[in-house]
């Protein structure tokens, strides 16, 4: 059997690319992987072959990037397991929906896995839980929507593609990832607060589908990808100037974040929370680069890596909130 050592070393070259140094959470990146490997065999829910190749980088990098400023050791592990139901999801919908409706007595593992790990969420956050489960109920619903869409032709249309209640927005989890986030960072945000947070959510959401399109482009159908949408709407035009589209849409989106962000009062759990986006959605651009250098051999071709690599970083408007007094300085990628 791998030991998390033997993991970390295989994927030293990635690691090294991928996790601050020196470690920036209570968790430091080896533990986490040494958490990652030994829970990741203990399910038995992901074919053995995958699991040190793929699954472990895939977890670790994502959830150590995706992660706000000095992240919690409870935070980090609950990402951990939300990445397993994720994916979970994404590689066998048609056995995992039956999340609500298998008897126990006959409900596969992965099944029984995420039912208990809810259970585990709603007792160890108690009320903290209630927005988590709303966003995870609607993620969940819109998956059962799109699996639908496979069998109208010429569906989703870009409306129904773009909707924020059951298109890509809710496909690709972001929005209950940061409601596991602000619940097990416990962030205190009121009704006002809210007026500011959701459309940061809203729009860090749209930043992340935006960057995952643009990695994808070469493998997804016309009707599964926003840089797709582009390309049809501009009759004849390329790939390359479709991803030139998207960029656009998504420097709007980021310069519309950084003007809702600069209006939060420093230090406060508004700009706590402005930051936890910010460093979800930078987090998810830079380990789709990072992953498809090292661990996704030919997903991404040159001009999709390049750019990936030159969206804007939201974290350059909200680090300044957090840490008062500390000059933003770009991420490495």
């Amino acid at each position: 059997m791998k030991t998390a050592r033997s993991a970390w070393q295989e994927h030293a070259a990635l690691f090294d690319a991928a996790i601050p140094n020196p470690h920036r959470h209570e968790l430091s990146a080896p533990e986490l992987c040494d958490w990652v490997l030994t829970s990741l065999i203990e399910l038995d829910v992901f074919p053995s072959s995958e699991v040190l190749q793929k699954r472990v980088p895939q977890v670790v990098v994502f959830a150590y990037q995706c992660a706000p400023r000095r992240a919690s050791r409870a935070g980090l592990l609950a990402a951990v397991e939300f990445l397993f139901v994720f994916f979970l999801f994404n590689d066998d919908w048609a056995e995992a929906s039956a999340l609500h409706t298998a008897p126990a007595s006959e409900a596969p593992a992965k099944v029984r896995y995420i039912r208990d790990w809810l259970a585990r969420v709603e007792g160890d956050l108690g009320k903290r839980s209630g927005r988590f489960f709303q966003a995870f109920r609607a993620y969940y619903e819109s998956l059962r929507i799109e699996a639908g869409y496979a069998a109208r032709p010429g569906h989703p249309s870009f409306e129904e593609y773009v909707d924020r209640r059951s298109g890509r927005y809710q496909w690709v989890a972001t929005a209950p990832y940061i409601e596991l986030w602000e619940a097990t960072e416990g962030l205190h945000l009121s009704s006002a607060d809210r007026v500011t947070t959701d459309p940061l959510k809203e729009l860090g959401v749209e930043l992340t589908y935006l960057a995952n399109d643009i990695g994808s482009v070469l493998r997804d159908s016309e009707h599964k990808n926003y840089v797709r949408f582009m390309q049809a709407r501009e009759s004849g035009s390329s790939i390359e100037r479709a991803i030139e589209l998207t960029e656009e849409v998504y420097r709007d989106k980021a310069r519309a974040f950084a003007e809702l962000a600069q209006r939060v009062e420093l230090g406060s759990d508004c700009a706590r929370y402005a930051d936890l986006v910010a460093s979800v959605t930078d987090g998810n651009l830079r380990a789709t680069s990072l992953l498809s250098r090292a661990g996704s051999e030919g997903r991404y071709a040159p001009a999709v890596r390049a750019s990936l690599e030159s969206l804007p970083c939201l974290s350059l408007t909200t680090e300044q909130l957090v840490v008062p007094g500390v000059a933003p300085s770009r991420p490495g990628r």
